[in-house]
This record gives C-alpha cells, structure tokens and sequence, in this order.
C-alpha cells in the first residue's frame, strides 16, 4: 500500500476528517471534474536516506494534501482535524511502508479558486521504513 492509501485509510477512519470530507471524495490522483468538497494527497517527492544491510531501508517524503471546498468554514475545519490527526503521526502499516514519523512542513493559506471554491495546500514531511 502506499503512503498516499495509507493516509486515505486514516482519514476513512477517523470520523472527524470523514464527517467534513467523505472518504469517497479523497483521492490519490487528481479527479475528473468533481464538485467540492475534495481532498487530493499526491507524493511529490521521495528519496532514500539510509540504506542498512538488511532488507530495511529509509526514505524521507514529502507528500501533498489539497483540499478544496465550496465552504470556506468547513475548509478552515479539515485543516484543523487534519493537524490534529496527522501531525507527528507515526503507524505500521500493512503492507508497507511503515510511517515513522509524519509532520506537517507548511500550511498553506486558504485562496480563492474562483467566486465559489477555495483552496487550502499543506505539505508534509514522511518518514518511512520500507521491508522490501
């Protein structure tokens, strides 16, 4: 799995983050036109950082949240939980990658996509281990 799924999952789980944005307008790849709310998590960048002997090796990541919203109220409130939920978050995943540690680098200021629809940008920085 992913880290963008296993953030997807998480955020399924969690009832705060679904009762704002529903999981099935969480994505991990930019939709089609789909009408607001939306959320969009994307890897935009990945690199080793430590290669073991062993099967185990470390990447550091940095992945993409985008949410965009009809409802600046509700936009201000997704980024809240989603501070709340993932920042410092660490779990093991099955499968892979385990998630050492995740924290958010920038939150982005929330601007006007056009008359009706906002946008709020957050980046965050990943630790994984991977068992390959």
């Amino acid at each position: 799995m992913s880290l963008e799924q296993n953030v997807q999952q998480r955020w399924a789980e969690d009832a705060g983050l679904s009762a704002l944005i529903a999981p099935d307008r969480v994505f991990t790849a930019r939709p089609a036109e789909i009408t607001p709310p939306r959320a969009v998590i994307v890897v935009v960048a990945a690199r080793p950082i430590l290669l073991a002997s062993g099967p185990a090796r470390w990447e550091e990541a940095t992945l993409r949240i985008t949410i965009e919203d009809d409802d600046y109220g509700r936009l201000t409130a997704v980024g809240d939980r989603l501070a709340g939920v993932f920042h410092r978050a660490a779990w093991a995943a099955d499968p892979a990658p385990a998630v050492a540690r995740l924290v958010c680098l920038r939150r982005g200021p929330i601007v006007p996509r056009s008359k009706s629809l906002w946008r709020q940008v957050s980046d965050w920085s990943a630790l994984l281990r991977r068992d390959d």
